[in-house]
Order: structure tokens, then sequence, then C-alpha cells
């Protein structure tokens, strides 16, 4: 929303700058906008990897839609916690293998689709919870391996908005 709003802001303000001046018209140079928008494009594509020049197209349509979550997403997720908590400590951490292996076919899980859609932070729920069925008792450890995940993950996804801004 924000980025249809500051196109517009963009071209008011040109429009409304040049307007006194002149005719309109004459800003409207489709040839100009071509090799403009041409050698940005090219340049882009020459300057970035693959996978960042792909995943770009891919982001530039969330620029056009609504935040992502709403609140409803937040109390599924802390009730899915809720769940896979109390499951963990009636039955044992083991009892949460079974539902973390396959999410998809999981009693727990299936009564949440929406952040089963969200692979991102299903994938990132599952093996903390992995992490913590395979023994890591310490609290710091697994802080620590939480901690490094999400700079990594962070990591991959400014690499487009910073190709984008070099």
């Amino acid at each position: 929303m924000f980025f249809i709003i500051g196109i517009v802001i963009v071209f008011g303000s040109v429009a409304g700058g040049y307007a006194p001046h002149g005719d309109l018209r004459v800003l409207w140079q489709p040839l100009e906008y071509l090799i403009i928008l041409g050698a940005a494009l090219g340049g882009f594509i020459i300057s970035n990897p693959k996978e960042v020049t792909l995943a770009t197209g891919k982001h530039l349509g969330r620029l056009l839609k609504s935040a992502p979550y709403s609140k409803q997403d937040y109390v599924d997720l802390l009730c899915l916690q809720f769940s896979l908590f109390k499951l963990a400590k009636s039955k044992g951490a083991l009892a949460l293998e079974a539902h973390i292996e396959n999410p998809e076919e999981s009693s727990i899980f299936i009564n949440y689709p929406a952040f089963l859609k969200n692979r991102d932070g299903s994938d990132f729920l599952c093996d903390t919870l992995r992490l913590i069925t395979m023994g890591t008792e310490n609290p710091h450890e697994l802080e620590a391996m939480m901690d490094e995940d999400i700079e990594s993950r962070r990591h991959e996804a400014h690499s487009v908005a910073h190709a984008v801004t070099t």
C-alpha cells in the first residue's frame, strides 16, 4: 500500500513542480523511459546472482500487499506453541517427534493451516523443537542455535533489499 502511495507522491510532485513552467506533455518520453529502465534492469541482472534476481521478482509482489500477518495469526501461533509445550510437558519431549518430523500430517499442526503455509515459520519452529528432542537441554546452547538460525534467515531475507539498494 505504501508503495502505491509513494508512486503517487513522486508523480504528483514531478507534475506539480513542472506544471507552472510549461506543458506536461513534454515529460512524456517513452523511449527515454525504455532506455533508463532497460539499462537499470540489465545492470541489476548482471550484478546479482540468479537466485537474488529471481527472489527480487517474487518480493516485488509483496510491495502491493498489506501486512502478511494478522492478530489472529499471532494468536494461532501462541495456541500452537501452547499445545506443543503441553504435549511435551505431559508425555515428554520425544512425544513431539512425530509432530515435528511431518507437520503436514500432525494432529496438532493441522489445526493451524495458516501457520503451515508459512514455510519459514514452520521450519524454524520444527527445527528448534527437533533440537530439544535430540537432547539439547542447556537453554543457553538452544538460544545460541536459535540466534544463529535467525541471523542466517535474516541474512538471506536481506539479500534482495541489499541488491536493490546497491
